[in-house]
C-alpha cells in the first residue's frame, strides 16, 4: 500500500492501519493472509489456535481460512477454551463450471438506474475512495 487511507468509523479505521502494519511484518509467511481490514491464519495444524489466538490478541479478532474440516471443532474447542467466542463460517467453492454459469447469469442482468460500478485500484484518486467510502 503506498498511502494510508483508511476508512469507517475511527475505531474501524484504527484497526485497519494496525492490521497493515502488522501485514508488513508477516507477508513472506504462508500461515498469514490479509484480506484488506484484518490479517488471519492460513491453514491448520498444531500452531493454529495459538496464531488465532495471537492475532485476537493484536487485532481483536483472530479468524482462520482453509482449515481442514476435520481440525475445526478440535480447534474451536481449544480456542473456546482460551475463553475466546468463536464463530464458524462454511465457504464453498465452484469449479470452473460455476464461473462460467454465474458469469452467463451477469451477462442477462441489468443495473438499475441508480447503481454504478466503479473500478478501485491502485491508480484510483484520493478523492474517489473517499466518495466510494461514504456511500
Amino acid at each position: 500500500m503506498d498511502r494510508d487511507l483508511y476508512f469507517g468509523r475511527p475505531q474501524a479505521a484504527e484497526a485497519t492501519r494496525r492490521a497493515w502494519a502488522l501485514w508488513r511484518l508477516v507477508h513472506d509467511d504462508p500461515r498469514f493472509g490479509f484480506n484488506g481490514r484484518l490479517v488471519n491464519s492460513v491453514g491448520g495444524g498444531e500452531a493454529a489456535a495459538e496464531r488465532l489466538l495471537a492475532l485476537a490478541g493484536i487485532q481483536s479478532v483472530g479468524a482462520g481460512h482453509y482449515i481442514p474440516v476435520e481440525e475445526v471443532d478440535g480447534l474451536a474447542e481449544t480456542v473456546r477454551e482460551s475463553g475466546v467466542v468463536t464463530t464458524r463460517y462454511e465457504h464453498l467453492r465452484g469449479d470452473l463450471t460455476a464461473v462460467k454459469s454465474a458469469r452467463n447469469h451477469l451477462a442477462e442482468c441489468s443495473l438499475p438506474d441508480d447503481l454504478t460500478v466503479r473500478i478501485a485500484d491502485a491508480s484510483t484518486s484520493d478523492a474517489t475512495l473517499h466518495e466510494i467510502a461514504s456511500v
